[in-house]
């Protein structure tokens, strides 16, 4: 074998070590993410059952409270910066009513979990939308230790969700034909506390259940 295909063969052996090297980086970079990845899984689950231990929150303040939470994660490297959210995408994620998300928000932000400011933005024409930003605060990463400003009153046995164990039921009125069994016209009628205090009351018909 002469010399110059001992050093072809030496050169070869030498780029496959250096590619190996490499794909050994990447692998390990993977592996590293992979890690970091599950540690926070495995976070995030002790913080749910850390806020799920808490007693003092309703189900529904919980939800909306995990909801605003992860989208503040994936729009902001930083908690602590102010974050716009779209209360319509919160009530998109938990299935619940937009006035019920932001009930349970101004709860929230009047017990220090966050802080909201809420400014209108005009679009022109006479049309203006609301804007809400949220800044988690400290609370935001001790569960045990949020509680409601204002703790809610049980005037009795309420009605609760067979479900979940909720207290935001909606009540419906329902016109059932005594011939034929058919439910029709059901009207929509929901009695909330507003967020100053004075009873609100919607009314929306709905053509068929």
């Amino acid at each position: 074998m002469s010399i110059i295909s001992q050093d072809a063969d030496f050169e070869e052996a030498l780029s496959y070590i250096v590619l190996l090297e490499e794909r050994t980086r990447n692998l390990q970079e993977q592996l590293r993410r992979a890690e970091m990845r599950i540690l926070q899984l495995e976070e995030d689950q002790r913080f749910r059952e850390r806020l799920d231990a808490n007693k003092h929150l309703s189900p529904t303040d919980k939800q909306v409270f995990l909801a605003v939470r992860d989208l503040v994660r994936s729009l902001q490297s930083e908690e602590t910066c102010s974050t716009v959210i779209p209360m319509w995408q919160i009530a998109k994620m938990t299935g619940l009513g937009a006035r019920t998300v932001q009930r349970s928000v101004a709860k929230l932000d009047d017990a220090g979990v966050w802080k909201r400011t809420q400014r209108k933005i005009s679009e022109g024409r006479g049309k203006w939308r609301s804007e809400v930003a949220i800044e988690l605060g400290l609370l935001s990463s001790e569960p045990e230790a949020m509680r409601l400003a204002q703790p809610r009153k049980h005037g009795g046995k309420r009605e609760q969700c067979e479900k979940c164990g909720g207290e935001n039921l909606e009540i419906y009125e329902a016109y059932i034909c005594q011939d034929c069994g058919h439910i029709h016209h059901a009207e929509l009628k929901k009695e909330t506390k507003g967020l100053r205090g004075r009873i609100v009351r919607e009314e929306a018909s709905h053509e068929e259940l």
